[in-house]
């Protein structure tokens, strides 16, 4: 039985084979990855009640049959993952199409595996430009000005792990909310069902409601991240789907959301935009329409640009300097100072409401210097795909106020980095906290040094690992917190 009352399945995977071919070494393939913690976000965010599907074994009999046909239309939200291949698969399409034409054009998300050519094909292009609008998740980076793009690769690449996590936990999220809105739709009104509709939108009331708005391609990963971050916090991210494009449509879908929002943030790189029929880009729009609402005295109003930005047309050099003048909230800096200052506006006391989040969750931050973010791959793997650890890979100290425990790398940082970060993490953890931190770890990788192995404490836990990666080398950490994570219950 699915989550959503009236479907056989909550989730299908539409995909192209060849996206999922194993590559030298790999045991499993990019979409097996996917899947897999897909599933487990989905288990920890929604409900164990989540039925995801894929359907290899249907694609075994050479044909679109019957059987898959009634497999999509008798499904709740679709996930396309796309690529070159899935453009050039009749078979995918087909699928794509089949649920379009269920209806599901409101309940499809799109995962791009990799950057797509232009579409020659007219009616593959009129396809695509049916889902244009829908939620969409990146898993490639343009590799700086260029054309040339880096695929992400967790199949074969350990190090790429942590950022396809985080992206995979955000479109867990997205699916958590629309599986949640599409069961209180098709509940029939009895009693209970009332009773569990009425207690999901109070905890919805609690929670902080941010205006996180669109932006250009350019910072586009910096949205993602802040985004990430937010949901760190339980925050609830609006707009929750992407904005019309019909001008009208969109400034009335942006001021209703800035009306329930107490903090709206905007990014602004170096690209002013496509401009509306009224000659402004939509950043800009959003903008002015925040800055309105912020006049009212409901709405907290923050502007970064990144430190470097140089503007590419008058248009957005006008814009910021209209910025600047105007928003006491604007900050030209890297964008982890803007995090830590996002940070600052968020309630702290309202991080640890009900929310989505199990009782059981644990939460980790795994420090570690920018030149060690291959080198914990392994440890992010580990804790997050065998103990279920909900793990952030941080390069800055700030100590997020859901950790449980705070795991810091020592490879190949120098000491003074090292004691300066051990001390701020502990003026952090020592301070009034509306949650302890239940255990401390510090890793020492290599290269070996004398610093390192005079490292002895009895109240943290010390690990000493110079060779290849050891999983049994975590279970004192590990233990620590379930320890007292069990006895904090």
């Amino acid at each position: 039985m699915a989550f959503v009352p009236g479907y056989e399945n909550d989730v299908f995977i539409s995909y192209s084979h060849i996206d999922n071919f194993k590559s030298v070494n790999a045991k499993i393939g990019w979409v097996d990855v996917f899947e897999e913690i897909l599933r487990q976000r989905l288990f920890l965010r929604c409900s164990s009640q989540v039925k995801v599907f894929r359907d290899p074994e249907l694609r075994v009999l050479g044909e679109f049959s019957q059987q898959l046909v009634n497999a999509i239309s008798s499904t709740a939200a679709f996930i396309s993952i796309l690529s070159n291949p899935y453009v050039e698969s009749e078979w995918c399409l087909r699928e794509l199409r089949q649920f379009v034409d269920s209806g599901g054009l409101e309940r499809i998300i799109k995962v791009e595996k990799s950057a797509i050519d232009e579409i020659a094909d007219p009616e593959v292009a009129a396809v695509f430009s049916q889902i244009k609008d829908v939620l969409n998740c990146k898993f490639y980076e343009q590799i700086g000005n260029t054309t040339r793009y880096r695929d992400l690769m967790p199949d074969v690449k350990p190090e790429d792990i942590a950022a396809c996590y985080d992206k995979i936990d955000v479109i867990a999220q997205d699916l958590s909310k629309l599986l949640r809105e599409l069961r209180k739709a098709r509940l029939a009104m009895s009693p209970v069902a009332a009773s569990a509709e009425d207690t999901e939108t109070e905890i919805e009331k609690d929670l902080i409601t941010v205006y996180l708005a669109e932006t250009t391609a350019d910072v586009d990963q910096q949205r993602m991240d802040i985004r990430t971050e937010l949901l760190q916090f339980n925050c609830r991210i609006l707009p929750a789907h992407p904005l019309p494009s019909d001008s009208d449509a969109m400034m009335k879908a942006v001021r209703e959301a800035l009306e329930q929002s107490s903090l709206a943030i905007h990014l602004l790189g170096s690209d002013y935009g496509r401009s509306t029929p009224g000659g402004k880009s939509v950043p800009h729009v959003q903008y002015e329409l925040a800055r309105d609402v912020a006049r009212t005295g409901g709405l907290v109003q923050m502007v970064w640009t990144p430190d470097d930005a140089s503007q590419k047309d008058d248009q957005q050099a006008r814009l910021l300097e209209q910025v600047r003048n105007a928003t006491p909230e604007f900050l030209r800096a890297k964008i982890e100072d803007f995090k830590s200052e996002i940070v600052k506006k968020l309630k702290v006391e309202n991080v640890d409401t009900a929310g989505n989040a199990e009782d059981d969750q644990v939460n980790v931050s795994l420090f570690c210097h920018v030149d060690d973010r291959k080198s914990v791959g392994p440890l992010f793997n580990y804790l997050t795909l065998n103990e279920f650890f909900e793990v952030n890979v941080q390069s800055d100290t700030q100590l997020k106020p859901a950790t449980d425990g705070v795991l810091l790398y020592y490879g190949n940082a120098d000491e003074k980095w090292f004691v300066n970060s051990w001390k701020l993490i502990q003026r952090q953890s020592s301070t009034s906290r509306s949650k302890p931190v239940l255990a401390k770890a510090i890793y020492a990788g290599e290269p070996s040094t004398p610093e390192k192995n005079l490292l002895q404490s009895d109240d943290l836990v010390i690990i000493k690992n110079y060779g290849q990666f050891n999983p049994d080398s975590l279970v004192p950490f590990v233990d620590r917190i379930k320890g007292a994570k069990g006895e904090a219950q």
